[in-house]
């Protein structure tokens, strides 16, 4: 993943997460949009917030 890609990636699931709205479903559609795994996704999680990650990983 490119940084501008992992960047891109950051701040959308930071903007969802502080609005509370960071269901699954946003969390794939950003995944996908920016060209990240789910292993990448889960690490942005992590670093962002880790009862996020642990919700997204739940839902796999």
């Amino acid at each position: 993943m490119l940084e501008i890609q992992r960047r891109g990636l950051t701040e959308g699931v930071a903007v969802l997460l502080d609005e509370g709205a960071a269901t699954y479903w946003e969390l794939e559609h950003l995944r996908l949009l920016w060209g990240a795994t789910r292993g990448e996704l889960i690490e942005t999680l992590h670093n962002l917030d880790t009862q996020a990650a642990h919700d997204y990983e739940d839902e796999l």
